[in-house]
């Protein structure tokens, strides 16, 4: 599967999430109502350390078997210095209990129709109302869809259906992940979401990218199959939370006195209650940021003029003056 440093360029290894901001975007209720808790809290080895020799072995080897009654039977063979590894739905349930619903709560797809054919599984127009920001239209763009999609998409990358390269691009098959976790509508099995996209890493043609790295290395050491002698890799966990999801160019993060504030480069915003704040009271402002609702309301209760879209600003002295007057008010609040 190549050399060693394109193997671990081309590695997607699972974040730690940053819980809290979960529950401040209002997003871990979406994974809890899947049963998807444990894979919040999964990281793999705590020490980051990852076999990634058998790893692509076992890949590279990968062969896979209906069952009876498929896709549920559905398992994927490996092999890791000539010993044999199968994975199935019930192999990944001794990992941790990726799926803590019961079995018949889930809804298992085919292949074709989650890669190819999502629209079988739920209409196309439902999905892009839930998802789309519909007046920019539907292309599959990132800046397309939703703030809080947008937010969801980049944990959804890295852990749920990873996949590197075109990060402004959307793939048919994660709009159906996003579909799934923001509405509940449809009951995804994860375990079954990592071993489709196992299956298809493998039947890629060039079979560059190595999805689920830390899962799949967890599995083959409970599998015992990993040599005594096999040197683990180590990589340290990064970090999900909203600031990292915000390190681009494109982005704008802002931490007020109660909020948090994103801003994207097509100028779609989201606000986000800080975790443990309460939102401002009444003659309570945030005073780190001047764009707040409740320091236009105080200027309004000051008899100062607040400038609509299009609408014309005072003269430059008058402006001064009522500035003025409108921090004393303030520092009297």
């Amino acid at each position: 599967m190549g050399d060693t440093h394109s193997i671990r360029t081309n590695t997607c290894f699972e974040k730690r999430i940053n819980i809290t901001d979960l529950r401040m975007l209002g997003l871990y209720e979406k994974f809890a109502a899947l049963g998807w808790e444990e894979v919040l809290g999964f990281r793999g080895n705590e020490s980051g350390e990852v076999y990634l020799k058998s790893v692509t072995e076992w890949l590279s080897t990968l062969t896979k078997d209906d069952g009876n009654d498929p896709p549920r039977t559905v398992t994927l063979t490996g092999k890791v210095n000539g010993k044999p590894a199968t994975m199935s739905l019930d192999s990944l349930s001794q990992i941790a209990k990726l799926d803590s619903k019961g079995d018949n709560f889930y809804t298992y797809i085919k292949e074709k129709d989650y890669f190819s054919d999502p629209k079988d599984i739920v209409a196309e127009n439902v999905m892009f109302s839930e998802l789309f920001l519909l007046e920019k239209g539907v292309t599959l763009k990132r800046d397309n869809l939703k703030p809080l999609v947008r937010v969801l998409l980049s944990l959804v990358l890295s852990n749920v259906a990873p996949r590197l390269g075109d990060m402004m691009g959307i793939r048919k098959w994660e709009l159906l992940v996003l579909y799934a976790l923001m509405t509940g509508q449809i009951h995804l099995s994860f375990r079954q979401l990592v071993m489709l996209h196992i299956w298809q890493s493998r039947n890629k043609r060039q079979k560059k990218l190595i999805p689920h790295a830390r899962l799949i290395s967890v599995f083959l050491r409970q599998q015992r199959v990993v040599p005594i002698s096999e040197k683990a890799f180590q990589k340290p966990h990064a970090t999900w939370s909203i600031a990292e999801t915000c390190d681009g160019d494109r982005v704008t993060y802002m931490k007020t006195k109660f909020w948090i504030k994103i801003k994207f480069g097509d100028g779609a915003k989201l606000k986000v209650l800080q975790w443990g704040k309460q939102p401002p009271s009444r003659g309570e402002m945030d005073d780190l940021d001047s764009s707040d609702e409740e320091v236009l309301r105080l200027r309004r209760e000051a008899g100062l003029q607040v400038r609509e879209v299009g609408g014309e600003q005072p003269p430059l002295r008058g402006r001064f003056q009522r500035f003025i007057k409108l921090l004393k008010i303030t520092q009297s609040i």
